[in-house]
Protein backbone atom coordinates (compact mmCIF):
# COMPACT_ATOMS: atom_id res chain seq x y z
CA UNK A 1 0.00 0.00 0.00
CA UNK A 2 1.56 3.24 -1.20
CA UNK A 3 -0.09 5.37 1.49
CA UNK A 4 1.29 3.10 4.23
CA UNK A 5 4.83 3.41 2.89
CA UNK A 6 4.42 7.17 2.57
CA UNK A 7 3.24 7.42 6.18
CA UNK A 8 6.24 5.45 7.39
CA UNK A 9 8.63 7.71 5.53
CA UNK A 10 7.11 11.10 6.35
CA UNK A 11 5.55 10.70 9.78
CA UNK A 12 7.84 11.05 12.84
CA UNK A 13 7.81 8.09 15.19
CA UNK A 14 5.97 9.93 17.98
CA UNK A 15 3.11 10.81 15.58
CA UNK A 16 2.45 7.32 14.24
CA UNK A 17 -0.58 6.76 16.42
CA UNK A 18 -4.38 6.76 16.25
CA UNK A 19 -4.66 10.38 17.35
CA UNK A 20 -2.61 11.70 14.45
CA UNK A 21 -3.33 9.20 11.67
CA UNK A 22 -6.62 7.54 12.74
CA UNK A 23 -5.10 4.27 11.52
CA UNK A 24 -1.36 3.74 12.16
CA UNK A 25 0.67 2.92 9.07
CA UNK A 26 1.34 -0.69 10.10
CA UNK A 27 -2.41 -1.44 10.22
CA UNK A 28 -3.50 0.19 6.95
CA UNK A 29 -2.57 -2.63 4.57
CA UNK A 30 -3.84 -5.51 6.79
CA UNK A 31 -7.17 -3.77 7.48
CA UNK A 32 -7.71 -2.79 3.87
CA UNK A 33 -6.83 -6.23 2.47
CA UNK A 34 -8.93 -8.05 5.09
CA UNK A 35 -12.07 -6.02 4.42
CA UNK A 36 -11.50 -6.20 0.66
CA UNK A 37 -11.26 -10.00 0.77
CA UNK A 38 -14.33 -10.27 3.01
CA UNK A 39 -16.36 -8.02 0.71
CA UNK A 40 -15.23 -10.04 -2.31
CA UNK A 41 -16.29 -13.30 -0.68
CA UNK A 42 -19.71 -11.86 0.19
CA UNK A 43 -20.14 -10.67 -3.39
CA UNK A 44 -19.11 -14.10 -4.66
CA UNK A 45 -21.69 -15.70 -2.38
CA UNK A 46 -24.38 -13.41 -3.75
CA UNK A 47 -23.47 -14.20 -7.36
CA UNK A 48 -23.43 -17.92 -6.56
CA UNK A 49 -26.93 -17.71 -5.06
CA UNK A 50 -28.25 -15.85 -8.10
CA UNK A 51 -26.56 -18.30 -10.47
CA UNK A 52 -28.21 -21.15 -8.58
CA UNK A 53 -31.60 -19.99 -9.85
CA UNK A 54 -30.64 -20.65 -13.47
CA UNK A 55 -32.47 -23.71 -14.82
CA UNK A 56 -33.92 -24.20 -11.35
CA UNK A 57 -37.01 -26.40 -11.05
CA UNK A 58 -38.28 -24.51 -8.01
CA UNK A 59 -41.47 -22.51 -8.11
CA UNK A 60 -41.34 -18.92 -9.40
CA UNK A 61 -41.87 -17.56 -5.89
CA UNK A 62 -38.96 -19.62 -4.53
CA UNK A 63 -36.74 -18.51 -7.39
CA UNK A 64 -37.63 -14.86 -6.72
CA UNK A 65 -36.90 -15.29 -3.01
CA UNK A 66 -33.54 -16.87 -3.76
CA UNK A 67 -32.69 -14.17 -6.31
CA UNK A 68 -33.56 -11.42 -3.83
CA UNK A 69 -31.28 -13.06 -1.26
CA UNK A 70 -28.48 -13.19 -3.79
CA UNK A 71 -28.85 -9.50 -4.65
CA UNK A 72 -29.01 -8.64 -0.94
CA UNK A 73 -25.69 -10.44 -0.33
CA UNK A 74 -24.19 -8.78 -3.39
CA UNK A 75 -25.28 -5.34 -2.19
CA UNK A 76 -23.88 -6.02 1.28
CA UNK A 77 -20.49 -6.91 -0.17
CA UNK A 78 -20.44 -3.83 -2.39
CA UNK A 79 -21.44 -1.51 0.47
CA UNK A 80 -18.73 -3.00 2.69
CA UNK A 81 -16.20 -2.46 -0.07
CA UNK A 82 -17.37 1.13 -0.54
CA UNK A 83 -17.02 1.86 3.19
CA UNK A 84 -13.51 0.41 3.16
CA UNK A 85 -12.45 2.54 0.18
CA UNK A 86 -14.11 5.64 1.67
CA UNK A 87 -12.25 5.18 4.96
CA UNK A 88 -8.98 4.81 3.10
CA UNK A 89 -9.79 7.95 1.09
CA UNK A 90 -10.54 9.98 4.22
CA UNK A 91 -7.33 8.80 5.89
CA UNK A 92 -5.23 9.83 2.90
CA UNK A 93 -6.88 13.27 2.71
CA UNK A 94 -6.56 13.88 6.43
CA UNK A 95 -2.90 12.88 6.37
CA UNK A 96 -2.12 15.62 3.85
CA UNK A 97 -3.62 18.11 6.31
CA UNK A 98 -2.22 16.90 9.64
CA UNK A 99 1.27 16.36 8.17
CA UNK A 100 1.70 20.14 8.20
CA UNK A 101 2.01 19.89 12.00
CA UNK A 102 5.50 18.40 11.64
CA UNK A 103 6.57 20.46 8.65
CA UNK A 104 10.02 20.99 10.19
CA UNK A 105 10.56 17.23 10.20
CA UNK A 106 9.65 16.50 6.58
CA UNK A 107 12.26 14.48 4.62
CA UNK A 108 15.31 16.59 3.87
CA UNK A 109 16.31 16.98 0.24
CA UNK A 110 12.89 15.89 -1.00
CA UNK A 111 11.74 19.45 -1.83
CA UNK A 112 8.16 18.53 -1.08
CA UNK A 113 7.89 15.91 -3.84
CA UNK A 114 6.25 13.51 -1.41
CA UNK A 115 3.26 15.84 -1.17
CA UNK A 116 2.77 15.60 -4.93
CA UNK A 117 2.65 11.84 -4.59
CA UNK A 118 0.25 12.23 -1.67
CA UNK A 119 -2.13 14.21 -3.87
CA UNK A 120 -1.81 11.49 -6.52
CA UNK A 121 -2.97 8.95 -3.94
CA UNK A 122 -5.90 11.23 -3.03
CA UNK A 123 -6.97 11.60 -6.66
CA UNK A 124 -6.78 7.91 -7.47
CA UNK A 125 -8.54 7.00 -4.23
CA UNK A 126 -11.34 9.39 -5.16
CA UNK A 127 -11.71 7.72 -8.56
CA UNK A 128 -11.95 4.29 -6.93
CA UNK A 129 -14.58 5.59 -4.49
CA UNK A 130 -16.62 6.93 -7.42
CA UNK A 131 -16.42 3.53 -9.10
CA UNK A 132 -17.55 1.84 -5.89
CA UNK A 133 -20.51 4.22 -5.62
CA UNK A 134 -21.54 3.34 -9.16
CA UNK A 135 -21.36 -0.38 -8.43
CA UNK A 136 -23.53 0.04 -5.33
CA UNK A 137 -26.10 2.01 -7.34
CA UNK A 138 -25.92 -0.57 -10.12
CA UNK A 139 -27.08 -3.39 -7.85
CA UNK A 140 -28.84 -1.52 -5.07
CA UNK A 141 -31.21 0.37 -7.33
CA UNK A 142 -34.69 -0.60 -8.40
CA UNK A 143 -35.48 -3.21 -11.02
CA UNK A 144 -35.71 -0.40 -13.59
CA UNK A 145 -32.17 0.79 -12.75
CA UNK A 146 -30.76 -2.72 -12.93
CA UNK A 147 -32.62 -3.34 -16.16
CA UNK A 148 -31.23 -0.17 -17.72
CA UNK A 149 -27.67 -1.10 -16.77
CA UNK A 150 -28.16 -4.60 -18.16
CA UNK A 151 -29.41 -3.28 -21.51
CA UNK A 152 -26.99 -0.31 -21.84
CA UNK A 153 -23.21 -0.64 -21.75
CA UNK A 154 -22.15 3.00 -21.58
CA UNK A 155 -22.48 3.33 -17.76
CA UNK A 156 -20.12 0.37 -17.36
CA UNK A 157 -17.57 1.92 -19.69
CA UNK A 158 -17.74 5.39 -18.13
CA UNK A 159 -18.17 4.71 -14.42
CA UNK A 160 -16.25 1.45 -14.15
CA UNK A 161 -13.73 0.74 -16.90
CA UNK A 162 -12.73 4.35 -17.62
CA UNK A 163 -12.20 5.21 -13.95
CA UNK A 164 -9.92 2.20 -13.42
CA UNK A 165 -7.99 3.00 -16.61
CA UNK A 166 -7.42 6.50 -15.25
CA UNK A 167 -6.15 5.05 -11.96
CA UNK A 168 -3.66 2.82 -13.78
CA UNK A 169 -2.59 5.67 -16.06
CA UNK A 170 -2.00 8.10 -13.18
CA UNK A 171 0.12 5.58 -11.27
CA UNK A 172 2.04 4.75 -14.45
CA UNK A 173 3.01 8.41 -14.82
CA UNK A 174 3.45 9.14 -11.10
CA UNK A 175 4.96 5.84 -10.08
CA UNK A 176 5.75 5.42 -6.34
CA UNK A 177 9.38 4.61 -7.17
CA UNK A 178 9.82 8.19 -8.38
CA UNK A 179 8.87 9.65 -5.01
CA UNK A 180 9.71 7.10 -2.31
CA UNK A 181 13.21 6.00 -1.32
CA UNK A 182 14.17 2.62 -2.71
CA UNK A 183 14.08 0.99 0.73
CA UNK A 184 10.40 1.96 1.05
CA UNK A 185 9.41 0.35 -2.26
CA UNK A 186 10.63 -3.16 -1.48
CA UNK A 187 8.16 -6.03 -1.22
CA UNK A 188 8.99 -6.51 2.45
CA UNK A 189 9.25 -3.40 4.60
CA UNK A 190 11.48 -3.78 7.66
CA UNK A 191 9.05 -2.17 10.07
CA UNK A 192 10.90 -3.02 13.26
CA UNK A 193 13.83 -0.91 12.18
CA UNK A 194 11.51 1.96 11.31
CA UNK A 195 9.72 1.74 14.64
CA UNK A 196 12.87 1.40 16.76
CA UNK A 197 12.69 3.94 19.57
CA UNK A 198 14.10 4.50 23.08
CA UNK A 199 11.61 4.87 25.93
CA UNK A 200 12.41 8.54 26.36
CA UNK A 201 11.78 9.27 22.69
CA UNK A 202 15.23 9.28 21.13
CA UNK A 203 15.69 6.85 18.29
CA UNK A 204 18.28 4.10 18.05
CA UNK A 205 18.87 2.32 14.76
CA UNK A 206 20.48 -0.95 13.89
CA UNK A 207 24.06 -0.41 12.72
CA UNK A 208 23.41 -2.74 9.80
CA UNK A 209 20.73 -0.46 8.36
CA UNK A 210 21.14 3.16 9.50
CA UNK A 211 19.50 4.34 6.29
CA UNK A 212 16.10 3.43 7.78
CA UNK A 213 16.03 6.56 9.95
CA UNK A 214 12.52 8.08 9.93
CA UNK A 215 11.90 11.55 8.62
CA UNK A 216 13.32 14.37 10.71
CA UNK A 217 15.45 12.19 12.99
CA UNK A 218 19.20 11.99 13.46
CA UNK A 219 20.85 8.90 14.74
CA UNK A 220 21.70 9.29 18.39
CA UNK A 221 23.34 5.91 18.83
CA UNK A 222 23.69 2.38 17.54
CA UNK A 223 23.25 -1.09 18.84
CA UNK A 224 24.10 -4.53 17.50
Amino acid sequence: MAIGRLLYWVTPVQCRDFRHLWVPARFIAPIFITFDVISFLIQFLGVAIIAGTINSKDSPSDIKTQTDRGFAALRLGLILQLLCFALFYLISIRFMVVSKRWRNEWPEGDNGKWRKFGFVINITSGLIVLRSIYRVIEYAGSDEVRGYNESHEWPLYIFDALLMILVFAVFAVFHPAKYLPERYTRFRLRRKLLMAQKPHGSVVYNVSAPEYAPAGYMELGYRR
